[in-house]
């Protein structure tokens, strides 16, 4: 009778490690934090026209008005789109050839010295997002049978890649016909190391941390982005790669933790997966809410938002964003006053290094947390022992 007992507790337990083994083992290894971090992760920000500027200075400001209790500024990092189309040549050339104008051109000044000032200030942090929110030559092969794609590209003023079909927005597949089709490694690792390049030569050094667009990104990819500099990679929590034939994001369906190792040598993924989007009805409440349900599990709160909750046309819409952001620091500190501020970059460097500063090393600490992260995710158990 006791080896049955034994047995029907044994079994059900080495088969569930068997099965989620490998999770629980992420869980464990990813960090426990020691205190609040709220990181503003902003992305699509690159060649604009100059009011925009006043929209970069108008956040920075806002940004400046607060510190924690090491006297930092909240931070804002700004995921950089190298470059946009040049419409006014692709339209002279009648659609056949594609040109680019880049963000360290001379009509795009006001936009790099309001970067420049906010860096300066210690509330921005420039990140890399792409040479383009897309694959030049994946929207002219669609440009030649979608007129919608082919009036984006010459049309006047500067096109907004929000407005190109979803799946052609992915920059390191091709997705001018669905489902997506992979791209060769080698040029894939060329132009990462390319979009590395130029970053630098516009901000004067190397991206630390990329931010692949729309979250679609391959080990090619990384590879090439590392062998240039770039040693964090910003993910959702989980990797995707291509696609399918409705244009959705698919890829593997295990997470990705904070610190975990990518496929990269040198690459570690960190995680962002909480939304502050004014103009998507995300209010200032969401946002202290996402910190402290982030800290109850001793993760950071990196808060995704993007350039067109601020620069919309509406001044109304750019004013209410900027309020809700404001609200959203009061309320966060109010909340958490032991919260942490930092860029993504920082993060990732305390976690890589595990920094008392900011991790947690107490092996009996790190138990304590690691039953409650299992509790709170892991099939069964947070059905048969809930936090």
């Amino acid at each position: 009778m006791k080896w049955l007992i034994s047995g029907l507790v044994i079994i059900p337990i080495a088969l569930y490690l068997l099965r989620y083994g490998r999770e629980l083992w992420a869980i464990w290894k990813e960090p426990v934090l020691r205190y609040p971090v709220v990181i503003f992760e902003s992305d699509d920000w690159g060649p604009a026209e100059d009011r925009e500027a006043t929209c970069l200075h108008q956040l920075a400001d806002i940004l400046a008005k607060y510190e924690d209790s090491n006297g930092r500024h909240p931070v804002m990092t700004l995921g950089m789109v190298l470059t946009v189309p040049d419409t006014i040549r692709i339209r002279e050339s009648g659609g056949d050839e594609y040109y680019e104008l880049r963000l360290d051109a001379s009509r795009f000044s006001a936009i790099r010295k309001a970067i420049a000032d906010g860096v300066q200030r210690g509330v921005f942090a420039v990140q890399l997002h792409g040479m383009a929110h897309y694959l030049p030559r994946t929207v002219m092969k669609a440009a030649e049978i979608d007129p919608d794609v082919k009036a984006w590209l010459t049309q006047d003023g500067i096109p907004d890649a929000r407005d190109l079909p979803d799946a052609l927005q992915s920059r390191w597949t091709d997705g001018a016909q669905l489902p997506s089709s992979r791209l060769g490694s080698p040029q894939v690792a060329e132009w990462a190391n390319g979009e590395v390049e130029v970053f630098t030569e516009v901000f004067g050094g190397p991206p630390q941390v990329a931010v692949p667009p729309t979250f679609v990104w391959t080990a090619a990819v990384e590879r090439g982005w590392a062998s240039a500099g770039v040693r964090f990679v910003v993910t959702p929590g989980r990797r995707f790669e291509s696609r399918d034939a409705q244009g959705r994001p698919v890829g593997r369906r295990s997470a990705i933790r904070n610190g975990q190792r990518g496929r990269a040598a040198g690459i570690r993924y960190l995680v962002r997966d909480r939304y502050f989007e004014p103009s998507l009805g995300h209010t200032a409440a969401d946002a202290a809410e996402a910190v402290l349900q982030q800290w109850d599990l001793r993760r950071p709160a990196l808060l995704e938002t993007h350039r067109f909750n601020f620069n919309g046309v509406e001044e109304a819409d750019r004013e209410y964003a900027l309020k809700e952001l404001d609200r959203a620091l009061q309320r966060i500190l109010a909340a958490q006053p032991d919260a942490r501020f930092m860029s993504t970059q920082a993060l990732g460097e305390c976690i890589r290094e595990q920094r008392l500063e900011c991790v947690e090393r107490s092996i009996w600490k790190r138990i304590y947390w690691f039953q409650r992260r299992v509790r709170s995710e892991m099939p069964l158990i947070r059905w048969l022992f809930p936090v």
